[in-house]
């Protein structure tokens, strides 16, 4: 019997964009295992993009995309005029009930899986029968585990639990969790990210650049810090004897943000700055063609430094691009034979002296010998082989 692959999502798609690239590539990788739909909810957030998922999220042909009509809690006065645990509360009652809903028009049959990343919604939606995929994308608050516990004590036909970084993994293990559990961070589309052709480098040019939001849960992810180590070192190097070697011409591009957070980092001379509001993954895959350096400064704030598994590094892997990156648990997932840089995630100084050293041009056989280490190591990071990892331990 075909498997029916069925992505269960609440609030966050087609609402967030990192969240629904991550939603439709990962479901993409499916597609050689069965039928695969995503279902979410209609809303009336103002947040929400305007054009249809199938539209906005770039090669997504062949997911079906089912939105099931429900009342938009997060439009309500009430809520909005709530204090932040009432607001929690009616947010997960509200999961619950979808989820309900959500139940009636799956069958209960052993062909039908579920993918959720909320515990909440997998467990208000699935019947006997079913197969469970859980991916924990964070940290499993109270309320999230509670559910976790109730999916892991409940009769299934098969299920899964799934991190995507090792601290999630000690988490649900130290609250339970202990059996069909995996540590896997995540994926990248490997057809789509590919190695720019090295006929294609300015000489004399450098671009460094950094893919993605700007900010997270209200935590600014080190963009502002790493645009004023940039120019730190570049000042440094202009007045030293290396100067002669540096590069050129020398750039900073920005893929994601606002025109507001944009409008607020645009304020450096040394080099110029380019930026690209957010945009569907073709354009991301074209831009990331034209990168040196990919960077994820990310700092040390709990949730980002520990719990994230960052779709960027993975693109710019699969791009054939050198990383710098700061020294964060979440950033070191990879084996030794990789392209990157650390420095001490929130020492300027640390961010400044990689900055100066790239920017000498006698260090670009460097910068050389990471892309091809990335370019090496690229395969083993597809979301084609992660889903199928996971199929082979839910038999």
């Amino acid at each position: 019997m075909d498997k029916n692959i069925n992505f269960l999502v609440f609030g966050r798609f087609p609402t967030e964009r990192a969240y629904g690239v991550h939603v439709v590539s990962n479901a993409k990788s499916y597609q050689n295992f069965g039928k695969v739909k995503i279902i979410y909810p209609s809303t009336t957030n103002s947040k929400t993009i305007d054009s249809n998922p199938e539209e906005y999220f770039s090669r997504s042909d062949g997911i079906v995309f089912e939105k099931i009509d429900f009342y938009d809690i997060t439009d309500n006065l009430l809520f909005k005029l709530s204090p932040s645990f009432l607001k929690q509360f009616l947010w997960l009652l509200f999961t619950y009930i979808f989820g309900k809903k959500v139940s009636k028009n799956i069958p209960n049959n052993n062909n039908e899986i579920l993918w959720s990343t909320s515990s909440v919604l997998l467990y208000s939606a699935s019947k006997k029968n079913h197969q469970l995929i859980f991916e924990l994308h964070g940290r499993a608050r109270k309320i999230q585990s509670y559910f976790l516990k109730k999916l892991y004590k409940k009769n299934y036909y098969r299920k899964i639990f799934i991190s995507t970084s090792k601290f999630g993994t000690d988490d649900l293990h130290n609250r339970g969790i202990k059996n069909n559990l995996l540590f896997m961070p995540n994926g990248v589309d490997t057809d789509l990210f590919r190695p720019k052709n090295p006929n294609d480098s300015y000489k004399d040019k450098l671009n460094i650049g950094y893919v993605g939001q700007l900010h997270t849960y209200g935590i600014e992810k080190g963009i502002t810090f790493s645009l004023s180590a940039l120019d730190a070192a570049i000042n440094e190097l202009k007045n030293s004897p290396q100067s002669e070697n540096m590069y050129k011409n020398i750039i900073f591009t920005v893929v994601g943000g606002t025109d507001e957070e944009h409008k607020l980092i645009d304020d450096f001379k040394n080099f110029d700055t380019v930026f690209f509001k957010n945009t569907n993954q073709e354009n991301v895959a074209k831009i990331l063609q034209s990168i040196d350096i990919g960077i994820v400064p990310y700092p040390k704030e709990e949730h980002i430094a520990k719990y994230s598994s960052s779709l960027k590094l993975f693109e710019y892997i699969s791009s054939g691009v050198a990383v710098i990156a700061s020294d964060v648990k979440a950033n070191q997932v990879f084996d030794k034979d990789i392209g990157i840089e650390f420095f001490e995630a929130e020492n300027f100084e640390s961010l400044k002296r990689k900055f100066k050293y790239f920017l000498n041009k006698k260090n670009s056989h460097h910068l050389a010998d990471l892309a091809k280490l990335n370019e090496a190591y690229r395969d083993k990071l597809s979301w084609g082989l992660r889903t199928k990892e996971i199929l082979k331990n839910l038999e």
